[in-house]
């Protein structure tokens, strides 16, 4: 599932603004038991100096973490891209809001 999640347009790396990237990454470390820690956050948004680089090196910690930390991360991008857009993207997913908020207890 997650390499059709990744190759998916609405989540490529140049639609994730930068307030989206900040709000994803609270939310995995916010989730319980957290995904990212504080210093892989930190080595995230400061060791990049491209967007498209910060969110990449993200989509790899996360990945490497298994598939329930690929479900936070791709439930929260696409939560919060959906804030900042008049096209959601989790519609396009086939998914609604309600699976995100209900379903998975996340938000």
């Amino acid at each position: 599932m997650f390499v059709e999640l990744a190759d998916s347009q609405e989540l490529s790396p140049h639609r994730v603004s930068e307030a989206v990237l900040k709000d994803v990454i609270d939310g995995l470390r916010a989730a319980n038991p957290p995904v990212l820690t504080g210093r892989e956050a930190n080595q995230i948004m400061q060791g990049n100096q491209v967007q498209e680089d910060r969110v990449g090196q993200l989509v790899d910690v996360v990945c490497k973490k298994g598939d329930v930390a690929t479900r936070w991360w791709f439930r929260l991008t696409a939560y919060y891209l959906s804030l900042s857009s008049d096209n959601p993207c989790y519609c396009h997913l086939g998914l609604q809001l309600e699976d995100v908020n209900e379903k998975s207890g996340l938000l």
